[in-house]
């Protein structure tokens, strides 16, 4: 569809020619014209007026397919006019929403995208296309329907804000409306420097020196210095020095801790004691570490920040055994949202229990945690902790109901470990959902399982990952889930395949089948298969493709180095590109890697898996540490041991690969036998001759 086709107007001034070949391209015009009005009308109007049919029918496949080739020439306008005579209002869709995406495409605009999106307010990729349509704002779009969208839909970039101001100062009258617009979008608006100087002579007396402060500090949040430097002239010296110093930290400036040291308390902000905490990180920490946590406000914008140093804080402690320290630094209110709820409060019910031993304390943190969590995995691991709180309180009755709660979910690390709290020899995994057929015909009926069909029947295997992953989260039924994973499992693509089963997993909807497969012959390894299938699914999802921002490479990421070493040590060529290319090489040598690191440390699954992640080099700091979890004869103890190691990274790895190992053993032995206390206490080398 474009807007740069002759108007009606050019259709009634042609209509004066009348040569036989100007009447025929009058013709031409006119169908294109009508056929523009009709996609417009498409784009206007919700889809359910419409009695269009979204089948593709044999003699439309071709049609269909060269849909798709436009979509990926970027040839938006064939594309749609193509998708319309096909008559598919799904396909129509698809067009749309990626020719939204097009930042470079000079005819989409602002009020295309909202339409779309107000149309359909659940199609994938909906934050994006926001995104997007405030890119495409300017001074020719329409201020009310500016207006509109971000009074229900708060601007998401600088641009945004700069326009909703725009817009809201030429609509509203009332001041109690316009005020709190104005002044938000001074904080967050991007401007160019005259922009700024007419945006300030116009509402200066309505802003107030707080605002300057949070203008500042955005633009220094973003390492946008020069704005920030322009806009110092807004604020007293005081904190013009403060904001120097915080500048000076940011560019690492030699002089940057003794410009630091020279700001008056009254004059710190958020982000200069952030970037001053974050500076510090690599000295061992202190209580002044924690005073000056105390000193910050609370920063709606940036707490995910905010959150991390807190964490990483708090670990620091535990890394020094200042468990008492760590517990403040847990417990100081910078969590605002679930996601950071579940970190802190987790982390000081943990500290409460295992390490000042107050169960008390920690029941009312576990209790925090385990209301706002969703997903199999921390809710196992908050039922689990729950059961070891009341155990420790005295209360086995109720420590034992915890203990069951986190066992149904025996597909996650601490679900197993609360099958051996309960003494239990077999892993049983969840029921794969019934879809009863009136249920299966109402979920194919859904326009996103449609899409999502078409688009991997034309092989447009990316696009189909990011419409079925959000279809996922936007369903909690169990047997869509599953629909869309089979889907995703008849295109033969095992990486997309595990990846959707692994979202489906983390929404209660657990399929064995597309979650752990075993598409390689893995006999004649010298490690158990369980145990590398295990380890390919956490460190490639079954990409063989894949590579790191470290450069590992592979089903089981090696870098050169290792994989090099690996292959001299058995008398085979290094082949780094074979890393990518070749499964069969890049498991054999991944596979030899891990039996090394099993004989360097005693058959521990445990230091093997921490070190294939992090090294051995690391993991041998931890023992130094923590201790040796292999003389650890209490199970309790080597769980602390795993939740000790100071890598998020690390510790989500080896409870990740446990995990998988359990499962696997279940497809691969044909049996439930439950191994898992015995990985945790090692000695599980297994020699077997390679060739």
């Amino acid at each position: 569809m474009t807007e740069n086709r002759s108007t009606q107007q050019d259709l009634l001034a042609m209509t004066v020619l009348v040569s036989t070949q100007q009447i025929i391209k009058l013709m031409k015009i006119t169908i294109k014209l009508l056929t523009s009005i009709f996609l417009l009308a498409l784009n206007w109007i919700p889809w359910s007026s419409y009695g269009m049919t979204t089948a593709v029918n044999s003699d439309s496949v071709d049609k269909v397919k060269q849909v798709f080739t436009y979509i990926d020439q970027k040839n938006w306008s064939q594309a749609e006019d193509l998708a319309l005579e096909v008559n598919n209002k799904v396909l129509t869709k698809i067009v749309l929403s990626q020719k939204y995406l097009d930042n470079k495409y000079s005819d989409n605009s602002f009020e295309h995208v909202i339409r779309f999106l107000r149309n359909n307010p659940d199609w994938p990729q909906n934050k994006l296309l926001e995104e997007r349509a405030e890119e495409y704002l300017n001074n020719n779009t329409n201020k009310k329907v500016i207006f509109d969208w971000f009074s229900k839909h708060s601007p998401l970039t600088g641009k945004g804000y700069k326009f909703y101001a725009a817009a809201a100062s030429s609509l509203i009258k009332d001041q109690k409306i316009l005020l709190p617009i104005i002044k938000e979008s001074w904080v967050y608006a991007n401007f160019t420097p005259e922009e700024e100087n007419t945006y300030y002579n116009k509402w200066h007396k309505y802003l107030t020196a707080n605002d300057h402060l949070e203008r500042i500090e955005e633009h220094l949040w973003k390492n946008d210095i020069r704005s920030a430097e322009q806009s110092l002239k807004y604020v007293d010296q005081g904190y013009r020095n403060s904001f120097k110093a915080q500048i000076a930290i940011i560019g690492k400036l030699p002089n940057a801790e003794k410009l630091f040291k020279s700001v008056p308390e009254k004059y710190y902000s958020s982000g200069l004691l952030y970037r001053y905490l974050d500076f510090k990180k690599m000295q061992k920490p202190t209580k002044e570490v924690i005073t000056l946590f105390k000193k910050a406000k609370n920063n709606r914008k940036h707490f995910a920040k905010w959150c991390r140093i807190q964490s990483y804080y708090a670990r620091e402690f535990i890394d020094y055994k200042d468990f008492a320290n760590s517990y403040r630094m847990a417990t100081l209110p910078f969590a605002t949202c679930p996601e950071t709820i579940r970190e802190q409060e987790w982390l000081a019910g943990w500290l409460s229990l295992s390490f000042l031993k107050k169960p008390d304390q920690a029941l009312v943190h576990f209790n925090k945690f385990i209301k706002v969590v969703k997903t199999p995995i921390s809710l196992a691991r908050g039922f689990y902790w729950l059961g070891r709180t009341y155990e420790a309180k005295g209360d086995k009755q109720t420590a034992r109901k915890f203990y069951e709660q986190a066992a149904k979910y025996s597909f996650t690390f601490y679900g197993q470990v609360a099958n051996v709290e309960l003494n239990r020899t077999k892993l049983v995994l969840p029921p794969i959902p019934v879809i009863t057929s009136e249920e299966r015909k109402t979920i194919e009926n859904k326009e996103i399982i449609k899409a999502i069909r078409l688009l991997v029947k034309y092989n447009k295997n990316n696009l189909a990952m990011i419409y079925s992953k959000a279809a996922i989260k936007n369903t909690k039924n169990p047997a869509e889930i599953q629909i869309i994973a089979n889907i995703i499992k008849a295109n033969n693509n095992t990486n997309h395949m595990v990846e959707v089963a692994k979202i489906a997993a983390q929404n209660n909807a657990f399929i064995p089948d597309c979650a752990f497969p075993t598409p390689y012959n893995l006999g004649g390894l010298p490690i158990p298969s369980h145990l590398t299938y295990g380890i390919i699914r956490q460190e490639s999802v079954f990409d063989h493709r894949a590579v790191s921002y470290a450069n590992a490479m592979g089903l089981m990421q090696l870098i050169k180095g290792t994989a090099c070493d690996t292959a001299k040590s058995i008398n085979m060529k290094c082949n780094v590109a074979d890393l990518t290319r070749n499964p069969v090489y890049n498991i054999k040598l991944g596979s030899h890697h891990f039996k090394k690191l099993l004989d360097d440390h005693k058959g521990s699954y445990i230091l093997s898996i921490a070190s294939y992640n992090a090294g051995s080099h690391n993991v041998v700091k931890w023992i130094d540490r923590f201790g040796d979890p292999r003389d650890i004869k209490d199970t309790r103890k080597v769980i602390d041991w795993i939740e000790l190691i100071p890598f998020r990274e690390t510790r989500d790895y080896v409870q990740r690969v446990l995990e998988n190992v359990q499962i696997y053993r279940v497809i691969l032995n044909k049996n439930s036998n439950l191994y898992f206390k015995r990985d945790l206490h090692a000695c599980n080398i297994v020699k077997v001759n390679f060739y």
